[in-house]
């Protein structure tokens, strides 16, 4: 899964819990910025990938690709 995660919210973190029942392991990619979606990030990149980190639904936080959005 992956995402911008800016201004995180219960809808992330739903997202994120039904991501974690799909899997044993779940990878969460955050987007070191908005600019695929022509949008500036109020929070951090550091910050957002932190915030991620810290959920007990993700077992990993890593820097997203442009090409995660892709697919």
């Amino acid at each position: 899964m992956s995402g911008t995660f800016d201004l995180f919210h219960v809808g992330h973190l739903n997202s994120l819990r039904r991501a974690k029942e799909q899997c044993d392991y779940l990878i969460v990619g955050v987007h070191p910025n908005a600019s695929h979606k022509g949008k500036k990030t109020f929070i951090s990149f550091q910050e957002r990938l932190d915030i991620i980190a810290s959920i007990s639904y993700v077992d990993k936080a890593v820097e997203s690709f442009p090409e995660d959005s892709d697919a």
